[in-house]
C-alpha cells in the first residue's frame, strides 16, 4: 500500500506525500532490513529538505534515531538523535525535541554514559508539558539507570512507565516497559516476577511478529 501511494504521489510530484510515504515504509523496513530502511528514510529526509517540509524532516530524523535505538544501533542512533535535536530546536518543535531527548537518554544509558542519560531524562521529566510517549521513554531510561546503580526509586518510575505504556496499547511502548521491569526484578532476585514481566512482553511481540 505504501508503494502504491508513493507511485501516485510521484506521478503528481507531491513532495509531502512522497516524503511521508517513504517515511512510513522506511520505518517499517528498519525491522526487516535495517540498511534498506535507513536508505528509504534518508530518501524521505532528502525530499523533505529539498521541499522545506520541516515536519517531515524532523519525523524522518526522529524515526532514524528511535528506530536505530530500538535495534541497538547506538552509534547511528546517537548521531541521528543529535541531528534531529538541533533541527527541532531551530524550528521550536517541542514535541519532537522532547521525544528525541528521551531517546537520547536511553541511548546514553545503553552506551554507558550514565550521567548524560540522567541529565537527558530529567530534562524531559521536568518539562511542564510533555507527551506521554516521551515521558514513557524518559521514565524507562531513569528507571533502568536506578536499577543498575542500585539507587532507590526505580520501581516507582517503572510503575508509572508501565501504566502509561498500557494506555497506548502499543508494543513499541509496552515491550520496553515490561523489559525494564523484568530487569529490575532480576536484579532484586524476584525471579517469578521477572519471568511474568518478560513473558508478557514476549507473547505480545510474538503476536505482532516483531523479532526484536
Amino acid at each position: 500500500w505504501g508503494w502504491k501511494s508513493f507511485k501516485i504521489a510521484e506521478q503528481f510530484q507531491d513532495a509531502t506525500v512522497m516524503s511521508t510515504t517513504l517515511n512510513s515504509i522506511g520505518s517499517a523496513m528498519l525491522f526487516i532490513d535495517y540498511e534498506r530502511g535507513c536508505e528509504l528514510l534518508t530518501q524521505s529526509l532528502d525530499i523533505a529538505r529539498e521541499a522545506n517540509i520541516q515536519i517531515n524532516v524532523s519525523a524522518a530524523l526522529g524515526n532514524l534515531a528511535s528506530g536505530s535505538g530500538e535495534l541497538y544501533q547506538f552509534h547511528k542512533a546517537e548521531q541521528y538523535a543529535l541531528e534531529g535535536l538541533a533541527f527541532a530546536a531551530e524550528y521550536d518543535m517541542d514535541n519532537h525535541y522532547q521525544y528525541l531527548t528521551s531517546w537520547l537518554a536511553l541511548i546514553y544509558l545503553y552506551r554507558g554514559k550514565w550521567s548524560a542519560a540522567a541529565d537527558a531524562a530529567w530534562e524531559v521529566l521536568n518539562s511542564r508539558t510533555v507527551a506521554s510517549y516521551s515521558r514513557i521513554m524518559a521514565l524507562l531510561a531513569l528507571g533502568r539507570l536506578r536499577t543498575r546503580r542500585g539507587d532507590p526509586g526505580a520501581a516507582e518510575l517503572l510503575d508509572e512507565a508501565l501504566e502509561l505504556a498500557l494506555e497506548t496499547k502499543h508494543l513499541q511502548r509496552i515491550a520496553p516497559a515490561r523489559g525494564a521491569r523484568a530487569e529490575m526484578f532480576w536484579y532484586q532476585g524476584e525471579h517469578d516476577r521477572m519471568v511474568e514481566e518478560a513473558q508478557a512482553s514476549y507473547d505480545m511481540a510474538m503476536r505482532y511478529r516483531h523479532p526484536w
